[in-house]
């Protein structure tokens, strides 16, 4: 018996900021059905909206922290089964290069985030659960190493 398969599309971003002189990344901490888990902010697109602003929205929604887009930085898709077990979820999640406005101090504003916070990118590239979100943050660094935060 094969299970029905639901296409999801989501948005989310890799906001960095210049802090004492070094690049700066916000996680959040996430409990997935009691399995804690490090990862970018990310969300579903509500009805409407293009990824760009989905991705803007979530992060302000999961962080408390204002971005703007830098530029695209990368897709993942990865498949999971829904908690009924019946249905398998293929999910598909743009990501976006984003730079903090202001003094932004995250904090979890949602029922599904823990804790968010900035952390070094190296230590964050270490703490991402997912190694997916691992690749994203290293094309974050090479962006970032060829064309610095002012």
């Amino acid at each position: 018996m094969s299970r029905p398969v639901v296409r999801e599309i989501s948005a989310g971003g890799v906001v960095v900021r210049r802090s004492d002189f070094r690049d700066e990344v916000c996680l959040v901490r996430r409990d997935r059905h009691g399995k804690e888990d490090w990862c970018l902010p990310k969300g579903h697109l509500e009805s409407g909206e293009d990824a760009p602003t989905a991705a803007l929205r979530e992060v302000l929604e999961e962080t408390g922290v204002r971005a703007s887009i830098l530029e695209p930085i990368g897709q993942v898709s990865y498949r999971f089964t829904a908690l009924d077990r019946r249905t398998l979820i293929h999910k598909t999640v743009a990501f976006f290069l984003m730079q903090a406005i202001g003094d932004s101090q995250p904090h979890a504003d949602t029922h599904e985030v823990l804790e968010a916070r900035w952390m070094p990118l190296d230590e964050a590239m270490a703490c991402a659960t997912y190694d997916s979100e691992r690749e994203l943050l290293v094309k974050a660094r090479q962006r970032l190493q060829d064309h610095p935060l002012r």
